[in-house]
């Protein structure tokens, strides 16, 4: 009889930290309400997105900064509509300036640092339109070109230098990190498929994947960078990692459910989709947790960008149906 009452007190015990550490898990993050559509997060906490503004005869999209439960207006800088495509550490700001005329391509950029100083991407370079994603410490900026007949070529912006990335097929370029290195896609003509591909000393190649197809979309101060990689024998994609010599490491994904890695910051934190759901890798080589799980009260819709101290941006569904942006924060232990 003791021994079964002593097996007794160890189950108790048992059972009441497996329902602690589940109630832990559970709420890991703690949910800011943004009131506004957030665009990139950089490493101050400093979010950067869009807020329409709804007056009693119009309504317009301007762009807007948040630190700290305080949004500063920055206004759509003459044009009809304007929104933070990112910031970087030192506060620099990649804006896209709609001139509001209707014409698909025809905006403009604007590289604003923090003393003022302010660069101008005209809405065409040549014969090509410009499309800007992202921006790095160094105040590079990438994207693509666009041309009329529908080619595309990557594109990195500085100051001092325009780099054009021309290849027979198409390419476009989605991030960048502080060495320089920019990753995206490329394909070898207009039939192929493209493939994930990063621009290092001055040349592009592709990065290691089963079957030449896939994507990459992020690179990190390491370079390491995330993405998804597809296989001969199924249309499905899933998440992908890759370390700084181009290596493919895959991601787990819960039993082949299809996905990819969009995000990752310089502890190796990746967030992506996994069946169309926002979930977190903690390190490469970890199981992912769908973020709904781990967000009370809840359902995390879509993620849009994490920052090193492992804050994320996200779009979110409340208990009443109702949506909304959200800033994640990882709760204190």
């Amino acid at each position: 009889m003791k021994k079964a009452g002593f097996l007794s007190v160890v189950l108790v015990v048992f059972l009441s930290l497996v329902v602690a550490f589940a109630a832990n898990a559970a709420q890991l993050y703690n949910a800011i309400d943004l009131g506004f559509n957030p665009r990139a997060i950089n490493n101050q906490g400093v979010v950067g997105g869009t807020r329409l503004v709804i007056n009693d005869d119009s309504s317009f999209f301007e762009a807007v900064t948040w630190k700290k439960g305080v949004i500063t207006s920055l206004g759509t800088f003459g044009g009809g509509a304007a929104g933070v495509c990112d910031i970087n550490d030192r506060g620099t700001l990649l804006i896209n300036v709609d001139p509001g005329n209707g014409a698909m391509g025809d905006w403009t950029y604007l590289v604003i640092q923090p003393n003022g100083q302010q660069d101008e991407i005209k809405g065409m370079v040549g014969e090509d339109y410009v499309y800007l994603l992202r921006l790095n410490n160094l105040n590079q900026a990438v994207g693509y070109l666009s041309s009329r007949t529908g080619s595309q070529k990557g594109f990195i912006w500085s100051q001092q230098a325009q780099i054009t990335i021309k290849m027979d097929g198409r390419c476009w370029l989605e991030a960048i990190n502080d060495a320089g290195q920019a990753v995206g896609y490329g394909s070898q003509d207009i039939y192929s498929a493209p493939s994930p591909m990063i621009w290092t000393n001055s040349s592009m190649w592709a990065l290691d994947t089963p079957s030449g197809t896939g994507g990459v979309h992020d690179i990190n101060n390491s370079g390491w960078s995330v993405g998804s990689y597809g296989t001969s024998d199924s249309s499905a994609f899933h998440p992908a990692f890759w370390t700084d010599d181009g290596c493919l490491l895959k991601l787990k994904d819960l039993g082949g459910l299809p996905g990819f890695a969009a995000k990752i910051n310089k502890r190796g934190e990746i967030i992506g989709f996994l069946d169309g759901k926002p979930a977190i890798w903690q390190t490469p080589k970890a199981k992912p947790i769908f973020l709904s799980d781990v967000v009370k009260n809840l359902k995390i819709l879509d993620t849009m960008d994490i920052n090193d101290l492992g804050q994320i941006i996200t779009e979110a569904e409340r208990p009443n149906g109702t949506h909304g942006y959200f800033l994640l924060t990882r709760r204190n232990r």
